[in-house]
């Protein structure tokens, strides 16, 4: 599955790190988000979930590895996954501009961190 996104954010909040890439419409309106959240500090270590527009994939171990190249991040999965309509990965690509840029090069690590393979890994 391939998705293309307007703007790429990134969020700390108590026990989680979370990666939302999301796209606008015309009216300024969030029309479809993609979201990685890494949370810790339970007892199960770090999890990471997987979110698309509102329906929640599996979490811990679900990510196989994951790559950043320019403006493109893929995510492989171990499994199929039916939020990403059967399939084990996801392309998402987002604008190439300095916000997303800076957002991304640093947010990734954190969030993705022992999962990057190739590219900027």
């Amino acid at each position: 599955m391939k998705r293309h996104y307007n703007i790429v954010t990134f969020g700390i909040k108590k026990n989680s790190m979370m990666l939302l890439f999301v796209s606008k419409n015309a009216d300024d309106l969030i029309n479809e988000y993609f979201l990685i959240m890494r949370s810790h500090g339970g007892s199960s270590g770090a999890d990471i979930h997987l979110e698309m527009d509102e329906i929640t994939a599996v979490g811990k171990d679900c990510i196989c590895e994951a790559e950043l190249l320019d403006f493109m991040l893929v995510i492989r999965l171990y499994e199929p996954q039916e939020i990403l309509g059967g399939d084990n990965e996801i392309i998402i690509t987002f604008d190439n501009n300095k916000e997303n840029m800076a957002v991304i090069k640093d947010a990734v690590f954190k969030v993705l961190g022992d999962k990057l393979v190739g590219g900027y890994a």
